[in-house]
């Protein structure tokens, strides 16, 4: 909006300008033919308003250059801040999902070896248990060992009473 309004002023300017050029484009004719001597201080008069209309163009066009130079200087500034921004929310997004994928090895980690600790534990329970089976194998043999022979002496003395 301020662009706009900065460029309706030129213009306007510019017309004034170009007004007075005309104005005394014509107040000059009519001079020339109401005094058909050459009038030096109306030539100076006008020559100086001239180059002061020229030089106020100049300064003109040299702010308006200024203003343009720091237009694009603000608009170059606002685009790097916008990059480093936009690298700062890249390298921020990278960093969370490495803390994520870290925090997830971590975890797997942890139940991999809370994993293999209740394997483990399961091992030395089925070893305990099959332990205790062949004890109890054992001694049930011994046990049937002992009566075998309990009951052969038996059959023997038997006999041997039998047999007397």
């Amino acid at each position: 909006e301020r662009e706009r309004e900065r460029e309706r002023e030129k213009e306007r300017e510019r017309e004034q300008e170009e007004r007075e050029r005309e104005q005394e484009r014509r107040n000059a004719e009519r001079e020339r033919r109401a005094k058909p001597e050459v009038d030096t201080e109306h030539e100076e008069r006008m020559e100086r308003r001239r180059k002061e209309r020229e030089e106020r163009r100049k300064k003109m066009e040299e702010e308006e250059a200024e203003r343009e130079r720091e237009r694009a200087d603000a608009r170059r500034r606002k685009k790097e801040e916008r990059e480093a921004k936009e690298k700062e929310e890249e390298a921020q997004r990278a960093r969370e999902k490495e803390e994520r994928e870290r925090v997830r090895k971590e975890k797997e980690a942890k139940r991999q070896q809370e994993q293999a600790g209740e394997e483990d534990e399961m091992e030395a329970r089925l070893a305990k248990r099959r332990r205790e089976r062949e004890e109890r194998k054992r001694r049930q043999e011994e046990n049937d060992k002992a009566e075998e022979e309990e009951r052969a002496r038996k059959r023997a003395e038997r006999k041997a009473r039998l047999g007397l």
